[in-house]
């Protein structure tokens, strides 16, 4: 415990107390991967935005992007909900993970968007 910041978009440096953090233990509506941040000044709200990681490093905002029904009504090559589901696939097809993820990341993005994001989520991880 204690004090810490956080540098927002690289530029502001903000306190950050670990008790600043609430987990809620309860899904958010459309990804069981999803964080929502509250921004407040002078103890009012200013500022909300939710975002959900939906899979190969991919980040989405709420209400940007995609929808959940898009989500649903994608023909994914290999539908996954479980990670035993994901298993099964290697072992029927003697795929590998990324391999079957590639498949169906395209179902979502280009080739060339989905090599675009991957390059900025490298690029980000090698930044200091």
């Amino acid at each position: 415990k204690g004090s810490e910041s956080v540098v927002l978009k690289g530029k502001r440096k903000v306190a950050l107390a670990s008790d600043d953090v609430k987990f809620n233990r309860e899904f958010l509506s459309f990804h069981a991967n999803g964080m929502t941040f509250r921004g407040f000044s002078n103890h009012k709200e200013v500022s909300t935005e939710t975002f959900y990681s939906i899979g190969g490093g991919f980040v989405v905002q709420e209400n940007q992007q995609l929808k959940k029904e898009s989500l649903e009504k994608k023909n994914f090559p290999f539908p996954i909900e479980r990670a035993k589901k994901l298993e099964e696939y290697c072992e029927s097809t003697g795929k590998n993970i990324s391999e079957i993820v590639w498949e169906n990341e395209l179902e979502l993005r280009s080739e060339i968007e989905i090599n675009t994001e991957l390059k900025r989520i490298w690029e980000n991880f090698q930044a200091d």
